[in-house]
């Protein structure tokens, strides 16, 4: 129904007509709930202060201007010696173990040739049987001047002297060396050398081979072998040798 205005005026419907609340002395009350506004979440602090910290204490401990990059590169050329050191060491063993087996295939082939060249140089030098021959003046029979003839013999591994005083080949004159047993000894060259080892004035006789020596004193016109019991005595004489 329309309604008529207090003044006189227009008549407005009651659909117009606003509804005031009625408040009670507490003041105004609703039964809706505000919703509280949600913050947009943030990602966690990250601390960085052990960072700053560490580039405080590399940007302190660190040499300044041309002394600072002499060192960096220095480090830089340690780190990659170092490197290549530990790549070449595997290399290095590689080498070592193939040189090794090359020396040791050489030397069982060049064994037998350096074998068969002193042999044969033995040959030409001693002949076969092994024979050396040598004049000395060791006062048996040499009162014309004439020196002494001594020819010594490995024959069939057995040593021999034979001696032609004053170089008289109708009185010989023959020493029994030792008795060789090895493989092959029997083409081992034996040499003599005369010297004074009891200092009375007369060459004494010096059988040598290989690493061996036999000394035989010179006494009565004729030469015997010196015995164990003396070697101590002329141990001194006998180092000279």
């Amino acid at each position: 129904m329309p309604i008529l205005a207090k003044d006189g005026g227009e008549i407005a419907p009651r659909s117009l007509v606003r509804h005031r609340p009625i408040f009670g002395k507490r003041g105004p009350t609703t039964t809706d709930t505000t919703p509280s506004v949600q913050r947009a979440s943030r990602p966690p602090a990250v601390d960085t202060t052990d960072d700053v910290t560490e580039w405080t204490q590399a940007q302190s401990t660190e040499a300044p201007g041309i002394a600072g990059r002499f060192l960096r590169r220095f480090d830089l050329r340690r780190r990659a010696i170092a490197r290549k050191s530990e790549k070449g060491s595997g290399h290095s063993l590689l080498y070592l173990g193939l040189g090794m087996l090359v020396m040791l295939a050489l030397s069982l082939l060049l064994a037998p040739i350096v074998s068969w060249i002193n042999v044969t140089l033995d040959d030409i030098q001693y002949g076969r049987p092994r024979t050396f021959q040598i004049d000395a003046l060791v006062g048996h029979s040499e009162q014309n001047g004439i020196p002494s003839h001594f020819i010594a013999i490995n024959h069939n591994r057995r040593i021999q002297i034979i001696e032609f005083p004053g170089g008289d080949s109708s009185k010989p004159k023959v020493y029994m060396g030792p008795q060789l047993y090895g493989e092959n000894d029997e083409l081992i060259p034996v040499t003599l050398r005369f010297v004074d080892v009891n200092h009375d004035r007369k060459p004494d006789m010096i059988v040598l081979f290989r690493e061996s020596r036999f000394v035989y004193l010179n006494e009565n016109g004729g030469f015997r072998l010196l015995q164990p019991s003396e070697q101590q005595k002329y141990e001194r004489e006998l180092e000279q040798i």
